[in-house]
């Protein structure tokens, strides 16, 4: 028959194992839920980075336009003229270029983020497993030395 020390220390040691599992699954939970935020701000940087460029896209056609509307009416289109649109031509796509690629290492730092989150999360819970498989060792040694067991 076991006393109250020897209830306690079963008791204690089954808390301690349960606890440890349930840390660990809610450390997993709580990485999963940081992974698809961090997905989420990824997908919105992509977003964000569609629709900027739609705006310069649209900006640079305006501009084109008034350049080209100004200077018809001057009937005079000399080769200087023509090279100043294609240079800003050329400044344009380099523009969108470098928003596109900004934009892409953006949603990539999300991305990896949010795997390192994930990450965190499944090592965490394995550890638990092993926090609580200790409690259930440092358990029965107790209930050794307390003659439980024996």
């Amino acid at each position: 028959m076991c006393g109250l020390m020897e209830a306690a220390t079963i008791g204690g040691g089954l808390l301690s194992f349960a606890s440890n599992i349930f840390a660990g699954r809610q450390a997993r939970m709580l990485g999963d839920r940081n992974a698809r935020i961090l997905e989420q701000r990824a997908k919105s940087a992509r977003d964000k980075g569609k629709i900027e460029k739609g705006r310069m896209e649209t900006r640079q056609r305006l501009l084109r336009g008034r350049q080209i509307v100004s200077k018809s009416s001057n009937v005079q289109m000399g080769g200087s003229f023509l090279d100043a649109l294609a240079f800003q031509a050329g400044e344009d796509d380099l523009d969108l270029s470098i928003l596109e690629y900004n934009t892409e290492l953006d949603a990539i730092g999300f991305m990896n983020d949010a795997q390192t989150q994930r990450l965190k999360g499944r090592v965490k819970e394995t550890a638990s497993v092993f926090n609580a498989g200790n409690s259930v060792f440092d358990t029965i040694v107790k209930g050794d030395e307390l003659a439980i067991f024996g």
